[in-house]
């Protein structure tokens, strides 16, 4: 067993530590049973098991692969995997149906190097190079999909960025999801410029876009704030949503350069005016709409992600209409 196999960080080591991650689970066979709880919870909820899909042994072997090395065939993965398989089998009602259409798909895949690191919000730029982040590994990452070559950078200490955005010259920005900061790697001599909050309680930078002008506006969810950073003076504004606990958390612009954000933890959409950084409240119906994602058409229809209701939203700026 090599020595570094399992990859987490102090945080979240200390709370399985204390039970805080940890949710009892069936134990049948006691080996297997206090494998899978020790282990597992090591860096995430074991939660986790319940939300999944379920899996058979082969498949629950080739996602735990891609989390940490076990060791191909050891008896450790077999017995982890035939546990899991055993409790948490193959979930036929959630399971998608395929229908038949004008075009067949084909995927590819590449596993990042470094394992557990909760790789996401790749974002792929006019190189065609892929850019992600590796937030619980705390990794900035680069794909060349033609050759397939991957090279990971470890970003500043603490900075767990949540995304990555790419401005006009295709250089990779990160957002300082738990030390309060925004920062990109210069590609030239590869060292991080990091951009410090001017607000102590401007804890987590999540998701940004920058505009034509080279502005970069990024949301701060629990912060419950929306920014701005200006590049070449390094000035940073915030400005707090009216209503408290919306957590802004997708943010895109319409065809002005307007910033649009979506509320992860109220029933609303806010509109940012991009001079003052005034900010207006679209309230949604439904008390129970919570909206992560948005999307903007060339005609400025505002499409949105209920994601509290399970529905996909639309708002018309022009006539206030939502469908």
């Amino acid at each position: 067993m090599r020595k570094n196999r399992f990859l987490f960080n102090k945080h979240f080591a200390a709370m399985a530590a204390l039970g805080a991650l940890a949710a009892p689970l069936p134990v049948l066979s006691n080996e297997p049973g206090v494998l899978v709880e020790q282990l597992c919870a090591s860096c995430h909820s074991l939660n986790n098991l319940e939300r999944s899909a379920g899996y058979s042994q082969a498949d629950w072997q080739t996602l735990i692969s891609y989390m940490v090395d076990t060791g191909e065939g050891t008896a450790l993965s077999k017995d982890i995997s035939a546990y899991l398989a055993k409790h948490y089998p193959v979930n036929n009602k959630r399971e998608s149906t395929v229908v038949k259409g004008d075009l067949k798909l084909s995927f590819k895949y590449w596993q990042v190097p470094t394992l557990g690191q909760r790789a996401r919000d790749p974002v792929q730029g006019e190189n065609g190079l892929i850019w992600w982040v590796g937030q619980w590994g705390n990794i900035l990452g680069r794909l060349n999909p033609k050759t397939g070559e991957m090279k990971e950078y470890t970003l500043p200490s603490g900075t767990y960025a949540h995304s990555v955005s790419l401005d006009k010259n295709q250089t990779p920005w990160f957002l300082g999801n738990k030390n309060g900061t925004v920062g990109y790697l210069d590609l030239k001599t590869e060292k991080f410029k990091v951009y410090k909050m001017p607000d102590k309680n401007a804890r987590d930078p999540h998701t940004g876009v920058f505009d034509d002008a080279g502005i970069f506006w990024f949301t701060l969810q629990h912060s419950n704030m929306i920014g701005r950073l200006n590049p070449k003076s390094g000035d940073i504004k915030l400005a707090t949503l009216p209503t408290k606990g919306s957590r802004p958390y997708g943010i895109k612009l319409d065809s002005s350069g307007t910033p649009w954000v979506s509320c992860n933890g109220s029933n609303c959409l806010v509109k940012v005016d991009k001079n003052t950084m005034e900010l207006s409240e679209i309230k949604l119906p439904g008390a129970k709409t919570h909206t992560r994602r948005l999307a903007i058409t060339p005609d400025d229809m505002v499409f949105y992600v209920n994601s509290g209701m399970g529905k996909l939203g639309r708002y018309n700026p022009k006539n206030g209409k939502i469908t």
